[in-house]
């Protein structure tokens, strides 16, 4: 009896090591196909945006091009707050995100938004569908004394990652995939 317990244990600690190869292999494939973080094709984008001193609502796109289904994204991006404030209403969730139950951001120091989307409550959980749009719509006023000028609206990542403040996470919430950034520039005329 006991070596038959032996057994199944060994058997099962065989399996799980095998998985747990198999799924490094698949992680960090030594391949031609193998593409760096840089180079991934999953691609945060922020729009750029053209508005006049005390303009309000004033929108700025988060697009998402992914490659595979979305089920968790944490975003970190700042702004030149002596030109811009969040607006009233300081975020719309577009349909894109519709499945992500929670989605939520936090705008309390000035210039900078650190936002997080995931579905935890639904069943089966949401995520974010292969395609391109926005996942995030931020709302900013201008400020009435801003002269024209040009600012840039970026993602900011810690100065120590990893992981790196901007990540997405496969539907399995086993895989981090750090996309590639693409900022973005407000222009007041």
């Amino acid at each position: 009896m006991r070596l038959g317990v032996r057994l199944l244990q060994s058997t099962a600690g065989l399996v799980l090591a095998g998985v747990l190869l198999w799924s490094a292999c698949i992680e960090t494939p030594t391949d031609g196909d193998y593409q760096p973080p840089n180079q991934n094709p999953n691609i945060l984008n922020l729009s750029n945006a053209t508005a006049y001193a005390s303009d309000t609502g004033v929108v700025i796109d988060v697009n998402l091009h992914n490659v595979e289904p979305i089920a968790g994204v944490a975003l970190s991006i700042v702004y030149d707050s002596t030109v811009l404030k969040p607006s009233d209403t300081p975020y719309l969730k577009p349909a894109r995100a519709s499945q992500m139950d929670n989605y939520q951001g936090n705008f309390s120091t000035p210039g900078v938004v650190k936002f997080v989307m995931l579905s935890i409550f639904s069943n089966p959980p949401g995520r974010i569908d292969v395609g391109d749009g926005p996942i995030l719509q931020l709302l900013f006023d201008v400020k009435p004394t801003t002269p024209a000028s040009a600012s840039q609206i970026r993602f900011v990542n810690d100065s120590n990652p990893p992981p790196e403040d901007n990540q997405l996470s496969d539907t399995t919430g086993t895989r981090l995939i750090i996309p590639q950034l693409e900022n973005g520039t407000f222009t007041v005329q």
